[in-house]
């Protein structure tokens, strides 16, 4: 059950049919043609020094398994947690750690070739093009498929001044099937920009698409990618760039494939 701000639309289908032939319903929607501009938010990380040594979130969960103090994961009697890697990265909503946790910036961390890196690649800013295997226990690693709430708070303060009445202006909010678990009928609801975050909490995720009714700016999360996309004029991506909180990169979709 949604929060009493957010009402679904009783027609989603006419709603959504502007983004007929966008990829994609299932994880999120692209951005028609048409806004002058886009830009990418990395999500955000964190480091915790004190727990430099004790190997990568993988070894953590196998020691624990090892040793009692956690059950493996079997499904079907198949042992997941023998045959898979726990990479560490959090799927979905997450909010900041403690205080013992610091901010830790993608460009620091995987050093100056990282945009380099990325732009070249087929996919869109993920994390898996950057690192090999589980991340080290010490990271609070960027989330997959949703923005963090660092992130989304300063993505929505920024959007709130291209918005009417402060960020009170209705937006509308689309969760892809799969985030949202359903595969019969789309989920798109109608509420407040201002409100976005209770409704990543109730979704234990941020939506994929949200957007406001004069589609002047479009945000994009997908449900498998550890960035989000924003199109929109080229004074609020620019705006977005300068944010300080938020780490942005740029990366252009190939049409040649």
């Amino acid at each position: 059950m949604t929060d009493r701000s957010w009402t679904p639309v009783v027609d989603a289908d006419a709603a959504l049919a502007w983004l007929d032939g966008q990829e994609c319903p299932l994880t999120g929607y692209w951005a028609p043609d048409g806004l002058e501009d886009a830009t990418w938010v990395l999500h955000a990380m964190y480091e915790n020094d004190e727990l430099r040594g004790l190997g990568t979130h993988d070894d953590v969960e196998k020691g624990a398994i090892a040793r009692g103090l956690r059950e493996p994961d079997v499904v079907a009697g198949i042992d997941l947690s023998a045959t898979m890697i726990d990479s560490g990265t959090p799927l979905g909503w997450v909010e900041r750690p403690g205080v013992e946790w610091m901010r830790l910036y993608w460009r620091d961390h995987f050093g100056p070739s990282m945009h380099e890196k990325l732009a070249a690649r087929r996919f869109p800013p993920n994390d898996r093009a950057l690192r090999d295997g589980s991340w080290s226990a010490s990271i609070f690693a960027p989330p997959e498929g949703s923005l963090d709430e660092v992130s989304l708070a300063g993505l929505l303060s920024t959007l709130a001044a291209d918005a009417d009445a402060g960020g009170s202006g209705e937006v509308f909010a689309f969760y892809g099937q799969v985030p949202a678990h359903n595969y019969d009928s789309p989920t798109l609801f109608t509420g407040r920009l201002d409100m976005v975050k209770d409704l990543s909490v109730q979704f234990d995720a941020t939506p994929s698409n949200f957007w406001p009714a004069d589609r002047s700016w479009f945000v994009m999360t997908d449900w498998d990618i550890t960035s989000t996309c924003i199109w929109g004029s080229k004074a609020l991506i620019n705006r977005l760039r300068a944010h300080p909180e938020l780490e942005t990169m740029e990366w252009t979709r190939r049409t040649d494939e």
